[in-house]
């Protein structure tokens, strides 16, 4: 006889005994509703209420922790705004200003997986230089014995449709400037608070386009918010029609670019190949960057739901793709886009082609698929749908101007039903 069996033995012969009632308590967490014990009753191992099906205590634990985990970081797109990064405006007579200190501010909210929030004391030393020393951070979390210093802020944080209790602030008396960090643990928070304040001292000093431009986890946080567009590469609209040409800006370096967002770039052919016989002049080309890993990541699964299982499509990237395609380069440098290996990728009977760029080949393709299927994409509505499915989609686009910071997130999203 195993050593389960004999259990389950002396289990049957105790029934309602002192044993299951004193080790065993209800059971296991919410599922053993026995008289106690290991196996008592209905609080079984494999039977009753507390089985294996539904997990320890009842319920599936790991879906449970993974729910909880989720809950802490991620937002009801119903009730709460989408972006993570917001101006707020105080009252004339709150305590900041009656400090001296603006009127208007900056709050951020924490995600754990955009990497701005990383850079966030980077962004500020560079900001502020010698007085970085001089910034206080506040925490305006509800204190019982002390209540909350700046009750205006919260408010107004509030207001802009933050949905977090947990709030605090960080202050540049220098600058007479403040940013607000809203959400996670404190030290999260603080890095937000941090990120916030360094947006609002550069755009008061006129430094944040240098910034972007030294920062890049910063620059896609600023574009995907719409606090400021790094210019890099002709922005792609859906249907490749009415890409704006305006006077292309000089750098500080002397280089000259043509306005838009990267990662993606929308790229004119001027010439007639073969190859491209009843295709458009005009595609998307899509640079890989792991900033936005999660979308890339979803590229088949997102091209496939544009186009369907059906459609056949063909990828070339090859060693030779310069000599094959010289004319893709030069449409590329010509949108403003660096010089990179890509890959091209065609759907001959939707008479579409995009282009992916990036140093290996998978990354390639990935780039490449999700530049097919912008190229298939014709209304807006899709990339609003997408972006609410798949982690890093909404970023992306918004980053590269497809979409405004309302209507998406760099933030994970929780889906229903759980994952």
């Amino acid at each position: 006889m195993s050593m389960l069996d004999m259990l389950s033995m002396l289990v049957n012969m105790a029934g309602n005994q002192p044993y299951g009632n004193q080790c065993g308590g209800k059971g296991w967490g919410k599922g053993g509703k026995g008289q106690g014990g290991w196996g008592g009753g209905n609080a079984g191992w494999g039977g009753g209420n507390a089985s294996w099906d539904g997990g320890w205590g009842g319920e599936d634990w790991g879906k449970k922790r993974k729910a909880e985990e989720m809950d802490e970081r991620a937002r009801d797109a119903k009730t709460e705004r989408r972006g993570l990064f917001s101006l707020i405006s105080l009252p004339l007579d709150s305590k900041l200003a009656a400090e001296g200190y603006m009127l208007e501010g900056a709050a951020a909210l924490y995600e754990k997986e955009n990497g701005a929030y990383s850079s966030a004391t980077y962004a500020m030393k560079k900001v502020t230089t010698d007085i970085y020393k001089e910034i206080e951070v506040i925490d305006l979390t509800w204190d019982e014995g002390e209540g909350i210093k700046y009750p205006e802020v919260v408010k107004a944080v509030a207001a802009a449709g933050f949905k977090h209790e947990s709030v605090c602030i960080a202050l540049c008396p220098n600058h007479l400037r403040w940013g607000v960090g809203v959400g996670g643990k404190i030290k999260e928070r603080k890095n937000a608070a941090m990120l916030s304040l360094a947006i609002a001292v550069a755009v008061g000093s006129g430094e944040l386009p240098d910034l972007v431009r030294k920062l890049p986890d910063v620059a896609h946080f600023c574009a995907a918010e719409g606090a400021y567009a790094h210019p890099q590469g002709r922005r792609w609209k859906l249907g490749g029609e009415g890409m704006e040409e305006p006077e292309p800006p000089v750098n500080d370096d002397g280089k000259t670019i043509t306005p838009g967002c990267y990662p993606v770039v929308g790229i004119n052919v001027d010439k007639n190949p073969a190859w491209m016989a009843g295709l458009p002049k005009t595609a998307p080309a899509v640079y890989f960057d792991k900033a936005f890993g999660d979308a890339f990541s979803c590229s088949a699964w997102i091209l496939e739901e544009v186009i369907g299982k059906d459609v056949e499509t063909t990828m070339e990237h090859d060693e030779n793709m310069v000599d094959k395609f010289p004319e893709v380069m030069q449409a590329v440098k010509a949108a403003g886009g660096d010089e990179n290996s890509f890959a091209v990728i065609t759907a001959p009977s939707l008479k579409k082609w995009a282009v992916g760029l990036a140093h290996g080949i998978k990354n390639r393709e990935r780039a490449a698929k999700l530049a097919l299927a912008f190229a298939c994409c014709t209304d807006q509505k899709q990339l609003v749908k997408f972006a609410g499915q798949y982690d890093g989609f909404g970023f992306l686009c918004s980053a590269a101007g497809m979409l405004s910071p309302e209507l998406s997130s760099s933030r994970a999203r929780h889906r229903e039903g759980g994952w």
